[in-house]
């Protein structure tokens, strides 16, 4: 992920602070930016759908419940 994206006065790095907080709308906003960039490369990594799924699921809620780590 390009590390501008995630500085606190980007966009995306808004959305990440609000959702430190537990604004559930900012992460899910994260989600549906970033979801098929992570699944696309999962997808192409392991080449199997499945697996990318249920991976790009796990990637996301490891994400979602280490959101103060950020």
């Amino acid at each position: 992920m390009d590390e501008q994206k995630l500085s606190p006065g980007s966009p995306d790095g808004m959305l990440a602070a609000s959702a430190r907080t537990g604004d559930l709308d900012a992460f899910r906003e994260l989600y549906h930016r970033y979801v098929r960039h992570v699944y696309d490369f999962m997808l192409r990594t392991l080449r199997d759908p499945e697996v990318a799924r249920e991976l790009t699921q796990s990637t996301f809620l490891r994400a979602h419940a280490r959101l103060s780590m950020l």
